[in-house]
């Protein structure tokens, strides 16, 4: 009848003819099933409560599916009052429940009073609960729901997901079938790592060799028990997705498992449910979590290698899980030669170890089977804008954002390519203590907007922000409850012993971080100091014996040769070179340990090539960061960061500074909101810069015999080369810094160079400096027309085009023509670094501004350049003159100095420059030789003396700061 009548759309009172057959008789599945259709798409939840209401009104007890006794099983009137909630559908629903159909076969096979010929029907219930609570959010109830739906498909043969985990496992390392009935074991072998040749054998050996599903056996019709087998794998599917999800974001899934699901347990439900069903999106699955194995088992490592042998691709090792990995890419794509996850994880894949093209080429195929696939564009944009197609990825990107607005990846990959070709329309800005920072915005049409009149955030620099402070109150969450009554009695076992004061109550001081919304991060911290103090008490004697005046330099190179001379050069000079770009991180912390390391210095920090993961795992009892990040790494495993009092001001240091025992982590209130420190490192202060360059090594021979006269008329010389029209009397500024310079390898750890704050105050000195002109490279090539329209727009075609542009030259004709520079105009918003040393060697004088006292890549250059410059009161001086403190001295002091500077003909075939710009030069080149910039074995002395204080300290249980 309620068929009918939804035919006739009458819907509500079909509604309620199937509810009063689902009470009446729930065994009869039709109205359920019919229920459930109309429910469905809108009012899901009410779906859910009328299918648990059936499984409850039908599910047998242990002791009933025990008894094997359908027939006494049912002749008994059970009748199960199941309220259902929050719905219409079913309010108040109860189940008078006598099943007649206890002669079927198979007859409770399912776990409930329904014969065998139904197991497929009811499968398919449980499995769309499972579904319609994943698209909810529910994860756990689904996870539960699609558990369910496996032991229905399997007989109920075990009696959890576990159970079945172990059982697969068993099969697939077993040396005959017979072991598989052998019960329950306590211990699982170490799963193979399969190809999907292989893989697809599964059910086979875990169920005999037909690979039928025992509970599926009673299903008659052949087209009932492929749709029952098709919905057992994707069940299956949808089970080890969630585990994978969970094990990658680090969260619990204690709700089928007592500890933590590993690599292993998930991919035996992946191979059961490829053997089930071959499909394309289980094969991507797989490839994703192999993709992430950087080392096999010893067991699989030969038959990945036969596989992987057959496609031989640079970067990926024969017996890799990256080579698992590919294959099952691969066969995905056989399956479904138009399946847009897989051509884009195949991608990444190929991206990740450096074949740029082929990755493009991946992500081509896979826009073009779905030209809105927000990922698949985005990652494309990523890619082409390596290969310096900076126009074509901002294209990509903003088709990405237009298909998904809120995807981050895109927005925040749109916002960076834009910046790096200087870009502005629609950049607007961010509100910065009240404008005191960024105050100029651009809106859509390109124009300027003074944040201190607007007082708000705009454009797509906001958005930016937006998603940052999203994800930063997201993170900040992050482990919030994991601090319970049994987890604190826990660590107070473990720890309480390495308190450095027996007194010290580890108790209590856990129970007031409890429910604080940084407990997780600062759990994490205490976890990683018990660690270190481990360590420190393990390791304390035998370290003793080494002979630590002697320093033994090993160099690990994280990426591979790029064939460069300075690489070749490092290579050739370091005392022990070895090359781990490839390695694992157990091979490479195995090797860190046998060489027996002291110290172990980080020269990445959050760039590319970096291995972040090595110093977490902490093998040295030092681990220090310097050079390769200008910034905190924020981490407990680093000790220390070198630095100098102008690079990091005291007012950043985290105020409390001990960095030993577990007692100091209850001292500190790093986690609190007092305060604008950044640090929370120990620092090593540096005398002079800690900046370590070598131009007094590798320059010319003969550059220090070189006279004034000479190095004035060469650099005349190369500015007639340079700039042939250029009059006599201008006064050339210049910026040699990357337009947006890519500093890292995330999508925020890219560093503006060039912004429109600063862009604005070189047009003003222009402006006031009438005789200057500002010299800028071609890096990369696209931002001069950009440049060129905005310095039209804001300050008119007689400042536009006093604004010259040159090709990018190698480093040694870089640094030579340098020289031609009269002054260097620094990038406030991130210094020039190695930049600023190659410009102090030419001995042209920089102005810079450390616009942040929080960031370090903002006062590099100030480090740099005092570090150039002689110790005396003049040098001072000098450094007061060339270091502004705002915006409005920085212009000030590049106006004076501009228009200070002339140019006279002496009759010697150069023109003499005259005024401070050229005195200032003048004690540059004196100075050169004997400053500590350039004076590359001090800088090694001092470091030598770093690590002997800081072993010392170690040693003797000490913390704080180091001043050398």
């Amino acid at each position: 009848m309620g068929a009918a009548l939804y035919c006739l759309n009458r819907q509500a009172e079909a509604e309620q003819s199937w509810l009063k057959a689902v009470k009446l008789q729930p065994c009869h599945l039709d109205a359920t099933e019919h229920l459930v259709a109309h429910l469905y798409k809108n009012r899901g939840g009410e779906a859910v409560e009328v299918i648990s209401s059936v499984q409850k009104a039908l599910r047998l007890t242990t002791q009933e599916m025990a008894c094997g006794d359908a027939e006494r099983i049912t002749s008994e009137s059970r009748t199960d009052k199941v309220p259902i909630q929050s719905s219409n559908a079913g309010a108040g629903l109860s189940h008078s429940n006598k099943c007649q159909e206890v002669d079927s076969a198979g007859f409770g096979s399912s776990g409930y009073m329904l014969p065998g010929l139904k197991n497929g029907r009811i499968l398919a219930l449980v499995h769309a609960k499972g579904t319609i609570l994943y698209g909810r959010r529910d994860v756990q109830r689904a996870a539960e729901a699609f558990q369910e739906a496996v032991l229905i498909s399997i007989g109920r043969q075990v009696t959890n997901i576990q159970e079945l985990i172990c059982r697969i496992q068993y099969a697939l390392t077993a040396q005959d079938g017979q072991q598989i009935a052998e019960g329950n074991r306590t211990h699982t072998p170490a799963l193979p790592m399969l190809p999907p040749e292989k893989a697809r054998h599964t059910s086979r050996l875990v169920f005999g060799s037909s690979g039928e599903l025992p509970g599926l056996v009673f299903l008659r019709n052949s087209l009932s028990k492929r749709a029952a087998v098709q919905t057992t794998s994707n069940s299956l599917l949808s089970l080890a997705k969630i585990l994978q999800d969970s094990m990658s974001s680090g969260s619990s899934n204690s709700y089928l498992f007592r500890g933590s699901s590993q690599v292993g347990d998930i991919l035996s439900l992946y191979y059961l449910s490829l053997s089930l069903q071959e499909s394309p999106s289980t094969a991507n699955n797989v490839g994703i979590l192999l993709a992430g194995i950087q080392q096999l088992p010893a067991t699989s490592s030969l038959e990945a290698t036969r596989v992987s042998s057959q496609t031989q691709i640079p970067g990926i090792n024969p017996g890799s899980g990256l080579a698992l990995a590919l294959s099952y890419y691969n066969y995905g794509l056989r399956l479904d030669p138009n399946h847009v996850h897989l051509h884009t994880n195949l991608g990444s894949l190929l991206k990740d170890v450096g074949q740029l093209d082929l990755a493009i080429q991946m992500y081509e195929r896979a826009v073009s089977c779905d030209g809105r696939f927000d990922i698949a564009l985005t990652n494309l944009a990523n890619a082409i804008k390596d290969k310096g197609r900076i126009n074509d990825a901002i294209l990509y990107y903003r088709r990405a954002v237009h298909a998904n607005p809120e995807f981050a990846e895109a927005v925040c990959g749109l916002f960076t390519a834009l910046n790096s070709v200087c870009n502005w329309h629609g950049r607007g800005g961010v509100l910065l203590e009240s404008g005191r920072f960024d105050r100029w915005h651009v809106d859509a049409n390109g124009g300027l907007v003074d944040v201190q009149a607007s007082e708000r955030g705009s454009g797509l620099t906001q958005r930016v922000v937006e998603i940052v402070t999203q994800q930063l109150r997201d993170a900040c969450h992050w482990g919030l409850g994991v601090l319970h009554d049994s987890a604190i009695s826990g660590l107070m076992e473990q720890l309480q012993h390495l308190c450095k004061d027996p007194s010290f109550k580890l108790d209590e001081a856990l129970h007031e971080w409890a429910g604080k919304p940084w407990e997780g991060s600062r759990l994490v911290r205490l976890i990683e100091r018990a660690a270190k103090v481990m360590q420190r008490n393990w390791m304390q004697s035998s370290f003793g014996l080494h002979d630590t005046k002697r320093v033994r330099a090993i160099c690990y190179a994280t990426t591979a040769s790029d064939g460069s001379v300075h690489r070749l050069q490092i290579e050739k000079e370091a005392p022990v070179f070895r090359d781990v770009s490839s390695w694992s991180p157990d091979r490479l912390l195995g090797q860190i340990s046998r060489d027996n390391v002291h110290i172990l210095v980080n020269l990445n920090g959050y760039t590319r090539g970096a291995r972040n993961e090595i110093f977490a795992a902490r093998p040295a009892p030092i681990q220090m960061s310097f050079m390769g990040f200008a910034g905190t790494l924020g981490a407990e495993w680093c000790d220390y960061i070198l630095a100098d009092k102008t690079a990091v001001p005291a007012t950043t240091l985290r105020p409390w500074r001990d960095n030993i025992s577990i007692e100091d982590l209850f001292c500190d209130d790093n986690e609190g909101m007092k305060g604008d420190w950044m640090y929370s490192e120990n620092v090593i202060f540096c005398r002079d810069t800690f900046f370590c360059c070598d131009h007094a090594q590798s320059c010319a021979s003969g550059e220090n015999g070189i006279t004034w006269d000479e190095v004035e008329r060469k650099r005349w010389e190369m500015r007639k080369e340079l700039f042939p029209a250029l009059e006599d009397d201008a006064i050339i500024l210049g910026n040699f810094n990357q337009l947006y310079k890519k500093g890292g390898s995330g999508m925020l750890t890219e560093r503006i160079q060039i912004d429109p704050t600063t862009f604005r105050s070189w047009l003003r000195i222009l402006s006031r400096a009438p005789r200057a002109v500002l010299w800028l490279l071609r890096f990369p090539e696209p931002g001069e027309s950009n440049l060129r329209a905005t310095a039209r727009a804001w300050a008119g075609s007689e400042v536009a085009n006093r604004i010259f542009f040159t090709d990018v030259a190698p480093k040694s004709q870089h640094i030579s023509r340098a020289r031609v520079c009269d002054l260097f105009l620094d990038t406030p918003e991130c210094n020039a670094h190695t930049t600023a040393a190659d410009v102090l060697w030419s001995s042209t004088p920089l102005l810079t501004l450390p616009r942040y006292a929080y960031k370090m890549c903002s006062r590099m250059a100030a480090s740099i350049l005092r570090g150039a410059l002689p110790r005396s009161v003049e040098g001072e001086q000098i450094a007061a003159e060339l270091i502004a403190s705002s915006e409005e001295e920085y212009e000030q002091r590049a106006v004076a100095l501009a228009n200070g500077a002339t140019y006279t003909a002496n009759g010697t075939g150069y023109a003499q420059a005259k005024g401070r710009l050229a005195s200032i030069r003048r004690l540059l080149w004196d100075n050169k030789w004997q400053c500590g910039l350039f004076d590359t074995q001090r800088w090694v002395n001092d470091l030598e003396m770093a690590y002997e204080e800081a072993w010392r300290r170690w040693v003797n249980g000490t913390g704080g700061d180091i001043f050398l």
